[in-house]
C-alpha cells in the first residue's frame, strides 16, 4: 500500500478506509503510531496536531494487561467529551475538545514539553533535527506547540521564539548553515532536563474518578466530568473503558498515569475507599467529595477528617 502523509506529523503513513466504520479513517504512522480519526475531524489546526501528537507520542496506548487500545479522535457532538470506549472495539473515542486540554498551560510547562518532543523525533543523542530556515518547515511546528488562534502570520514568529528561548535556556544548540537551514540539537543540559521529566514520571493530563456506579448518581457523574473538563482535565471512570480480564489491574493502571483522583463518598463504596488510599500512598492528590447530610454522617471517620466537596465541583480548580 502506497504511504501518504501522516495528518498529524506529516511523515509518511499508510492510511485507510476502516473496514467496520465508514466514517473513520485508519492511521498507521512510523512517528505517531496507530490510531483512528473520523472523516469529519481529517483537518486539524496546528493547536490540535500538537496536542494529538503528544498524546499519542507519550501515551503508550496500554492497558494494565499489556493489551493495546487504539485512540480514536472525534469531533461528534452526539460523544460526550474525556475518553470514551468504543463498544464492540479495542478503541477509546477522545473527543478533539478534550485533546486540546493537552496543550501546555505557561512557559515552564511549554519548555518541559517541547524538550521531550525534540527528544522523541531526535531518538538518540548525538542525532539533530534539520530544517529549512527559509521555508520555515511547518512539519516542526506542532513539537513547539504553536497555537494558530493567534494567526497563521504568527506561526513561524512562535516557532523561532520557542527555539530562542530553548537555546538561551542553553537546552538547545541552534545553528544556521551555509544552506538557509538550520541545525537543532539538545544540549547536555537539554538530555538532563528530559531524563529527570521522564525520571519523574508525571502524569497524563487526566483525573480518575471513583464513585458509586448507580442511575441515581448519573447527574452528579456527569457534573464532576463537566468540571474536570473545564478545569483542563480528561475525565477517566473505569466503566467507560473497554479491557479484558481483569478490573483492578486496570483501575491501578489509570490512578498511576493521573494527575489526581476524585474520590465520591456518596453511597460508601467500598471501592472507592480502595482507589483513595491506592492514590495517597503514591502521593497522587485526592479531592473527596460527598453529597450533603445523611451521605456525608455515614463516611468512615478515618476519612470524615477531610475536607469533602459537595455541590460546587469546580472548585476542583482551587485545590489541584
Amino acid at each position: 500500500m502506497e504511504k501518504e502523509p501522516c495528518p498529524i506529523c506529516h511523515t509518511p503513513a499508510i492510511i485507510y478506509k476502516d473496514s467496520i466504520n465508514p466514517l473513520a479513517t485508519a492511521i498507521d504512522c512510523d512517528i505517531c503510531g496507530n490510531f483512528f480519526i473520523d472523516e469529519l475531524s481529517n483537518v486539524f489546526n496546528f493547536k490540535q496536531r500538537a496536542c494529538i501528537y503528544y498524546y499519542l507520542t507519550q501515551n503508550k496506548q496500554t492497558t494494565g494487561n499489556g493489551r493495546i487500545i487504539y485512540p480514536h479522535f472525534h469531533n461528534n457532538l452526539m460523544i460526550d467529551d474525556g475518553i470514551k470506549p468504543y463498544v464492540g472495539r479495542k478503541h477509546n473515542y477522545i473527543s478533539l475538545d478534550s485533546i486540546v486540554n493537552i496543550y501546555p498551560k505557561d512557559l515552564n510547562e511549554k519548555i518541559k514539553m517541547c524538550l521531550i518532543n525534540i527528544s522523541y523525533r531526535l531518538k538518540y543523542i548525538g542525532n539533530f533535527i534539520k530544517f529549512d530556515q527559509v521555508l520555515a518547515n511547518d512539519d516542526y511546528y506542532i513539537l513547539f506547540f504553536v497555537d494558530d488562534s493567534f494567526g497563521e502570520d504568527t506561526l513561524e514568529s512562535q516557532f523561532y521564539g520557542l527555539i530562542k528561548i530553548l537555546n538561551e535556556y542553553q537546552f538547545i544548540e541552534h545553528a544556521l548553515l551555509p544552506d538557509n537551514a538550520s541545525r537543532l540539537t539538545l544540549t547536555a543540559r537539554g538530555w538532563q532536563e528530559v531524563n529527570e521529566y521522564l525520571k519523574s514520571k508525571e502524569k497524563l493530563p487526566q483525573a480518575f474518578i471513583a464513585m458509586f456506579f448507580n442511575s441515581k448518581m448519573i447527574n452528579v457523574r456527569e457534573k464532576i466530568k463537566q468540571a474536570v473538563n473545564d478545569c483542563g482535565y480528561v475525565p477517566v471512570l473505569i466503566d467507560e473503558k473497554q479491557f479484558n480480564e481483569f478490573i483492578v489491574p486496570e483501575i491501578l493502571f489509570e490512578i498511576n498515569r493521573s494527575r489526581f483522583i476524585i474520590a465520591d463518598f456518596t453511597g460508601n463504596r467500598n471501592g472507592v475507599y480502595f482507589e483513595a488510599g491506592y492514590a495517597r500512598g503514591l502521593n497522587i492528590p485526592v479531592i473527596f467529595s460527598c453529597k450533603e447530610k445523611d451521605d456525608f454522617e455515614n463516611v468512615h471517620f478515618d476519612t470524615k477528617q477531610m475536607n469533602h466537596i459537595s455541590g460546587k465541583m469546580k472548585t476542583i480548580s482551587m485545590i489541584v
